[in-house]
């Protein structure tokens, strides 16, 4: 799991810019880096991406939804990949440095997914995915769903939130604490114990966020403040218990991160909070400080170390002198066809191969793959430099190493230049 980090926030400057098109507003709950300082943004109406110098929006296309509510990263043996959370369900995201390049969306009506709403992902040192919902924990585990539903070895609230670290998973929820999982080899998954008020030092028990810092300690950000348990064993190692009392900016604590000098940040619903657990100093930021809205739903490090915010207005981006704040109001969809035309997949069903034929105006790379439902890659069946007009393609339905690829579904994604588009096609044998 990449870990988002903070440095120092010192003066204010703010520098609008623009940053997405059409949307319903500007509402951003996540942020994440990649491994190629790409920054991507989980939005009301989509997904974001910005290059350092381009922003591309990839809205609710390619089976990404809207509504995003978190994303969280996976490195596979297929390449790196994006958990993209939602209320519309969950997408996994194949990528590089050009920008996706597959997707696959989870749904109640097409997956075993325990829920369409989703409020936060973490994935496991196994490659295990878990997703905090309404009725309970979901599980992907080798392309199988699975799932804990509220009240089984969970407590009988809905789940927002989750923090992992090996094997055990903290599940914040709305009202009952948090729910501590152990997940065993041999027996699956046990619930150890329940964290809850009054046995145990918690600010309240609606569990906002939960974040494992570099030492193991477990931050619960609640909507009565933050808190630190130290061990697992519940009623011992609350250490650290944080109020506006102590000096914090905003009860309500919706984002917790630790920086590389150990201070913990927290995002409020009033604004930031730098945190020294040293001298026990707080340090706040608000909107007089530079940021474009008191609200800051999550927090990430650059490949630099600078910080990006996102908050309930935008995008707040920190260089270590001054705020740039960013705005969702005018930038073209990544999605437009303008210059494209969409391709002929056939037939489909399908039962010895699959004919492609792409139409294009423009000159460029131009690659044609498909991927199982899991997002990975069966077989590249076009790849190269393609003049403006028509391309055809066959997929014999073997994979890579040549062997008939098994019944079933199937994405067909066709990339060129900044257009992207993914059709779902059937295997029959």
């Amino acid at each position: 799991m990449i870990q988002k980090v903070f440095s120092v926030i010192c003066l204010f400057h703010v520098a609008l810019s623009i940053l997405f098109s059409q949307g319903t507003g500007n509402t951003v709950k996540a942020v994440f880096i990649d491994e190629h300082g790409m920054k991507w943004f989980g939005t009301e109406r989509g997904l974001i991406r910005f290059d350092g110098t381009n922003w591309m929006d990839y809205g609710s296309y390619a089976k990404i939804p809207e509504d995003i509510t978190d994303i969280e990263y996976q490195s596979s043996d297929y390449g790196p990949e994006m958990w993209i959370g939602s209320d519309h369900g969950v997408s996994v995201a194949t990528y590089s440095v050009d920008g996706i390049t597959a997707a696959t969306n989870y749904t109640m009506a097409n997956s075993g997914i325990l829920s369409d709403s989703i409020f936060d992902i973490v994935v496991d040192e196994n490659n295990i995915r878990y997703f905090a919902a309404p009725e309970g924990l979901g599980i992907f585990n080798n392309n199988t769903w699975l799932s804990i539903s509220r009240g089984h070895d969970i407590p009988d609230a809905a789940l927002l939130s989750l923090g992992i670290k090996n094997d055990t998973i903290y599940a914040g929820t709305d009202g009952k604490g948090v729910g501590r999982v152990i997940r065993d080899d041999l027996d699956g998954y046990t619930g150890a114990s329940y964290y809850e008020i009054p046995w145990v030092g918690l600010p309240s028990n609606t569990i906002n966020c939960v974040y494992i810092d570099s030492y193991g300690f477990q931050w619960y950000g609640t909507t009565e403040g933050a808190s630190r348990h130290d061990v697992q064993e519940s009623q011992g190692g609350w250490n650290i218990y944080l109020t506006t009392d102590q000096g914090l900016i905003h009860r309500n604590v919706l984002a917790i991160l630790e920086d590389n000098d150990g201070d913990i940040w927290f995002g409020t619903e009033g604004g930031i909070s730098r945190y020294n657990p040293a001298v026990a100093q707080f340090t706040n930021y608000t909107m007089g400080d530079g940021l474009p809205d008191s609200v800051i739903y999550d927090i990430a490090m650059d490949t630099d170390h600078t910080l990006w915010f996102a908050t309930g207005k935008g995008v707040s981006h920190f260089d270590g002198t001054s705020f740039s704040n960013y705005l969702i109001t005018g930038i073209e969809k990544i999605t437009t066809h303008r210059d494209h035309e969409s391709g002929k997949i056939y037939p489909n069903p399908a039962t010895n191969e699959i004919h492609l034929t792409y139409s294009t105006k423009q000159n460029g790379f131009t690659t044609i793959a498909a991927f199982d439902l899991s997002g990975k890659k069966i077989e590249t069946i076009y790849h190269g430099y393609a003049p403006a007009g028509e391309i055809k393609a066959t997929w014999d339905l073997n994979d890579s190493n040549g062997d008939p690829v098994p019944a079933g579904i199937y994405m067909i994604s066709i990339k060129s230049g900044s257009y992207l588009q993914t059709e779902k096609v059937v295997v029959i044998r």
